[in-house]
């Protein structure tokens, strides 16, 4: 295989990589790993790379625009031969650059190459230049250390990019409702173009909005679109004046907006179909009759908690008549752990560093904490007060952590740990000081609840045997205010946990601070 500086936008050809003859390298050595294997010879630096290592996330020197070998713990934007050399200004934004051509040639730097690449890219001219309002999203995407990464998103985004052209070029107005008549009907799923939307976010270029709560609003008018009959007025009352407020508040006290949006999204699945056997019927949610809601409720066991809460609210509001309906029960936990086991867990936690940092801290928030996923991925910089002590507020009162967590903690509060592969042209697009604890692979965007549970998973932690463990551990030992407050959890929910570990805590009262 053989790259160009062409290719990768550098302009003069300083660059090429190529693969020696097989014979010529038998015997030799990776210079970077050690191992004797068939090396990739690059010209400029002379070193002979196996394919494991060529394969190892790079970056590319801000002077020479060379790939390098990315490593995060060093901040040095400049590869080794081109660190300590002759440097020269760029003739553009006056910045010291390795000189690669004679000093009378005024050589520019690997930014503003970029940077001119992007505008040729959505077709900038004298007479027809870019909108304005893109420059600070062009100034980001430039700014990238991961050139190839950024060719290769424009090669391969095609929805996005010609979006993006014609945004440039005046042709769709910059505003979300372009994004979502792009996206069509796949919604979240229509990956560049959400990528494109996180993008502009953090530039500047759109103002910000819940995603989830975008999505379920789209949802739910296509519902009430497709609702037959005159029960379609009744599921846009369900959704406008009880399902959309509800949400709306528990995103307001922080509540996880993908869970939050996805339990309500699943709550009208049951009444829909309810609608659609009722039309099938020649009937509709007014004329509904115990029979007919009893043989449908045998056959469809899983839709009665959803059927339930819509009935009641539309019997509150008069538009159905009162009926007989199963009330839902809670169960009681039955997942736990042994108590070795949630120990030796906890172990690995606190003092294996063969895990990843992320896994060492999610595990111990399970294990020593009771904390959900989707509560552990919310967690931003400010939870955390460095101390010493260190801290972290869980809840209304904040939980000292000890160490070695505690120097994880801070680490992930600082961004100073790796806790993610390299996510390419995303980095430049990170503003927000208050970062997430668990970031994604998108700017502003945090680790999925599925992907923290799937790797707690690998590391031997099944998160609801070990929260259920650490709950009825705590509960027996904790008054459920205390426990309300240090953990984040309801009062009701502590209380719960202090009937099933067998406490009593009737006589205790939270003292009044003075």
């Amino acid at each position: 295989m053989r790259r160009t500086a062409t290719e990768l936008g550098i302009g003069a050809a300083d660059v090429t990589v190529g693969l020696r003859p097989a014979g010529a390298l038998e015997g030799n050595s990776c210079d970077r790993c050690g191992k004797t294997v068939k090396a990739i010879s690059t010209r400029r630096t002379g070193e002979r790379i196996c394919k494991t290592c060529a394969m190892r996330p790079q970056l590319i020197c801000v002077d020479c625009g060379h790939p390098r070998e990315h490593d995060p713990k060093t901040t040095q934007d400049a590869c080794p031969g081109c660190r300590g050399t002759a440097r020269a200004q760029c003739r553009q934004c006056s910045r010291s650059i390795f000189a690669l051509l004679p000093a009378k040639a005024q050589p520019r730097c690997l930014f503003c190459r970029a940077r001119q690449w992007v505008r040729a890219r959505l077709g900038e001219t004298v007479s027809e230049p870019v909108d304005p309002r893109l420059n600070s999203f062009i100034v980001r995407l430039a700014a990238t250390h991961d050139f190839p990464q950024l060719r290769q998103w424009f090669l391969r985004s095609p929805a996005a990019t010609t979006l993006l052209t014609r945004m440039a070029h005046g042709q769709v107005p910059i505003d979300h409702d372009t994004l979502d008549a792009a996206a069509g009907d796949r919604g979240g799923r229509a990956i560049s173009v959400e990528h494109l939307r996180r993008l502009l976010v953090a530039a500047g270029a759109l103002p910000p909005r819940e995603e989830y709560l975008a999505r379920l609003e789209a949802a739910f008018a296509r519902v009430i679109e497709h609702t037959p009959g005159e029960d379609q007025m009744v599921i846009a009352r369900y959704v406008h004046w009880h399902v959309l407020p509800g949400v709306r508040r528990r995103l307001a006290t922080g509540r996880d907006p993908q869970r939050t949006c996805t339990l309500a999204r699943g709550m009208l699945y049951g009444p829909r179909r309810l609608v659609d056997e009722l039309h099938s019927r020649g009937e509709h949610i007014g004329s509904l009759r115990q029979p007919v809601l009893d043989q449908w409720l045998a056959r469809r066991r899983s839709d009665a908690i959803s059927v339930s809460v819509f009935l009641r609210w539309a019997a509150r509001h008069r538009l159905a008549s009162s009926v007989n309906l199963p009330v839902p029960r809670m169960n009681d936990p039955m997942d736990f752990n042994d108590p070795d086991q949630q120990w030796e867990l906890l172990r690995r936690c606190l003092h294996d560093h063969t895990l990843s940092p992320r896994t060492r801290l999610a595990g111990t928030l399970v294990l020593m904490y009771g904390q959900h996923a989707s509560t552990i991925v919310q967690l931003r910089a400010s939870h955390v007060t460095p101390g010493p002590p260190t801290t972290l507020r869980l809840g209304t009162d904040a939980v000292e952590i000890s160490e070695p967590i505690a120097t994880v903690l801070r680490h992930a509060a600082t961004g100073t740990i790796s806790t993610l592969a390299e996510r390419g042209i995303a980095n430049s697009f990170e503003t927000s000081e208050d970062r997430w604890l668990f970031p994604g692979r998108g700017p502003g965007k945090r680790l999925g609840t599925e992907a923290l549970l799937n790797e707690l998973r690998r590391a031997g932690i099944r998160s609801r045997q070990a929260r259920n463990t650490t709950l009825l551990t705590l509960a027996r030992e904790l008054p459920p205010a205390v426990l309300a407050d240090l953990l984040g959890i309801g009062t009701s929910t502590a209380d719960r946990w202090r009937q099933w570990a067998g406490g009593t805590w009737a006589a205790y009262e939270v003292p009044s601070h003075r």
